[in-house]
C-alpha cells in the first residue's frame, strides 16, 4: 500500500457552489452566537479516563443560552480549557481539537494524543471546548447496561425504546439543545470571548462532521481546517457500518494469509470468523470467567453478540486487530476465555468515554432521519445498528437537521484530510467524498493503520507543518511509506521474531 494524496476536483466543486449562496445564510441564522464575555482561566490538570497521569492546562467556564431562541431561559456552563503555547508569544491563530464519538469530551481525549501536538504547541495555544452534553458541559450520560454488555443478546425495539424513555427522565437537560448545530454557535461564542479573529480546527471522526460544518456556517473564522477519519455531511452515519468493517477485516486478515507463520499458526481467520458466527448463533452458551478488572469470576453469555462486538472494537487499531486471529483461534479450538475478557475489557473502556444521551441527541437529529432499513444484511454486524437506532430515536425528541446541514462543504481554504488504510468505520472514500468540493485539500492514506492516525509514526510532523505553513500540497508525506501495519501476534507472548 502506498501513500495516496489527492486534490479537490474543481468540476464537482463548480456544482456544490452553485447551491452555497443559497444555503450558508439560512444555515448561519440558525447558529448565531450569543454575546462574548470574559473567560477566567485557572490551573487545572485534563485527564482521560483511562489515564493515571494528567495534562497540565488552564480551565474556564464559558456560560450559554441552553436555546438560543430563548436567551433569558435555562444557561449551561461550558468547560473550556487551553494548553499554553511553551514560547511566551503565542501566535494568534490557536488551535482548536473536536473530539470524536458523538459523545467524547474534548478535555478528556486531547491527552490521548497530545503528544502529537508537542510541535503545535512550540508556538500555539491547544484550545478544547467540551461539546455540550459532554465532560464538563452538563454532561447527559446514562447507565445503558444492555447496550454496554457486549456478551448480551441485542434488545429488542420495545426494550430499547423504554431504556431510551428511561435516559431521558434522568436528564436534567432540554435534549433538542444538544446537536451539532447547538455546539458550533458554542465554539463561535468562544473564539468571540477569547478576541481570536480566526483559528485552526483538527477533528477526528464525529469531530470532521463538527470541522466541516463549522466551515461550512463560519468560513471567515479559519485559517485551516484537519480532517481525519472523515465523516462526510451527506452520510448518514451507521447504514454502511457492517459493509465497512468486513472489508476492513477481509483486508486485515488476508495479511495474515499472506505471510507463512501467521497462516501455519491460524489458518484462515476469516473463514475462522464465519464458523464461530454460526456455532455461537446456534449454540449459545456461557462460560465463568475472571473479570479482566476486578479478577472475581463472573458468568457470562457467549453469543454470536459478543463476537460481533469485539471483531468490530478490535478492528479500530492495528495494535488490537493483530490479536483478532490468535482470540478466534483459541475460540475456535474450545478456549473462548481470552475473547470473552477482552470483550468485557474494551466495552467497559468504551462505555466510559462516551455520553449516551448527548449521542442520542446528534444522532437521531444528524443521522437517522436518513437511515434506511436493510434487508437480507448478512455482514457481521448485520442490521443491528441500524435497527437500535431507529428505535431508540422513536421517542428522543430532537429536530431533524435541515437539509442545508446534510450538503457536501464548498471551500477553498486549506484542508488536510487523513484516513487510515484499514479504517472499518471511516475508510478513505468517505474522504475521497468530501475532497471532492474542497478545492485546496489533500488526502492522505497511511499504510497499515485504522481508525484516527494524527499520533501514528510521522504524521505529528506533517500536522505541525500543515497547520504552520496552510499549504496542502507543500507537505512532503514520502515519510508515511515507511509505515506498515502491526505484526498478528502468534501467541499471547507477542509475533514471531
Amino acid at each position: 500500500m502506498t501513500v495516496v494524496t489527492a486534490r479537490g476536483r474543481p468540476g464537482c466543486r463548480r456544482i456544490a457552489r452553485m447551491t452555497r449562496m443559497n444555503r450558508l445564510p439560512a444555515l448561519a441564522a440558525l447558529l448565531l452566537a450569543g454575546p462574548a464575555a470574559a473567560l477566567d482561566f485557572t490551573p487545572c490538570e485534563l485527564r482521560s479516563p483511562q489515564s493515571a497521569s494528567g495534562l497540565e492546562a488552564q480551565c474556564a467556564t464559558f456560560e450559554v443560552p441552553e436555546d438560543r431562541n430563548r436567551p433569558d431561559g435555562r444557561r449551561l456552563q461550558l468547560r473550556v480549557a487551553r494548553v499554553p503555547a511553551r514560547e511566551a508569544e503565542a501566535r494568534p491563530d490557536p488551535v482548536v481539537f473536536l473530539a470524536g464519538g458523538p459523545g467524547q469530551a474534548a478535555s478528556e481525549s486531547f491527552p490521548q494524543v497530545a503528544s502529537a501536538y508537542r510541535d503545535v504547541l512550540r508556538d500555539r495555544e491547544v484550545i478544547l471546548v467540551d461539546q455540550r452534553g459532554t465532560g464538563g458541559s452538563n454532561l447527559l450520560q446514562c447507565d445503558m447496561p444492555l447496550l454496554n454488555d457486549p456478551t448480551a443478546p441485542p434488545p429488542d425495539a420495545g426494550e430499547l425504546q423504554r431504556l431510551a424513555r428511561d435516559c431521558l427522565s434522568a436528564l436534567d437537560a432540554d435534549v433538542a439543545h444538544y446537536t451539532t448545530r447547538d455546539y458550533l454557535a458554542d465554539l463561535e461564542a468562544v473564539r468571540q470571548a477569547l478576541g481570536v479573529e480566526r483559528w485552526n480546527l483538527v477533528g477526528g471522526s464525529y469531530g470532521t462532521r463538527v470541522a466541516l460544518s463549522y466551515l461550512q456556517a463560519h468560513p471567515d473564522s479559519l485559517r485551516t481546517v484537519v480532517l481525519d477519519g472523515v465523516v462526510p455531511q451527506d452520510v448518514a452515519l451507521g447504514q454502511d457500518h457492517g459493509r465497512h468493517l468486513d472489508e476492513a477485516l477481509q483486508a486485515q486478515f488476508r495479511r495474515c494469509l499472506e505471510d507463512g507463520a501467521c497462516r501455519e499458526a491460524f489458518g484462515d481467520p476469516w473463514a475462522t470468523l464465519q464458523e464461530l458466527r454460526r456455532r455461537y448463533r446456534e449454540q449459545p452458551t456461557s462460560m465463568v470467567i475472571p473479570d479482566p478488572r476486578t479478577h472475581e469470576p463472573v458468568e457470562v453469555p457467549l453469543n454470536e453478540s459478543t463476537l460481533a462486538t469485539t471483531a468490530r472494537l478490535y478492528a479500530y487499531q492495528p495494535e488490537t486487530v493483530s490479536l483478532l486471529p490468535l482470540l478466534l483461534h483459541r475460540a475456535r479450538e474450545g478456549n473462548p476465555r481470552p475473547l470473552l475478557a477482552q470483550a468485557r475489557m474494551i466495552v467497559a473502556s468504551l462505555g466510559e468515554q462516551i455520553a449516551y444521551g448527548m449521542q442520542l441527541s446528534v444522532t437521531c437529529s444528524e443521522d437517522t432521519p436518513w437511515l434506511r432499513p436493510q434487508a437480507n444484511d448478512d455482514t457481521l454486524i448485520g442490521a443491528d445498528i441500524v435497527g437500535l437506532l431507529r428505535a431508540q430515536c422513536e421517542v428522543w425528541p430532537v429536530p431533524r437537521a435541515p437539509a442545508a446541514f446534510k450538503q457536501p462543504v464548498d471551500s477553498d481554504l486549506p484542508v488536510l484530510l487523513l484516513s487510515g488504510e484499514y479504517d472499518p468505520v471511516t475508510p478513505p472514500a468517505y474522504a475521497e467524498r468530501a475532497l471532492a468540493t474542497l478545492s485546496n485539500a489533500r488526502h492522505l492514506v497511511v499504510p497499515g493503520q485504522g481508525h484516527i492516525v494524527q499520533a501514528r509514526g510521522c504524521m505529528p510532523k506533517l500536522l505541525s507543518q500543515f497547520i504552520r505553513e496552510a499549504d496542502p500540497a507543500a507537505l512532503d508525506a514520502g515519510c508515511l511509506e515507511r509505515m506498515a501495519p502491526a505484526p498478528f501476534y502468534l501467541d499471547f507472548n507477542g509475533s514471531a521474531p
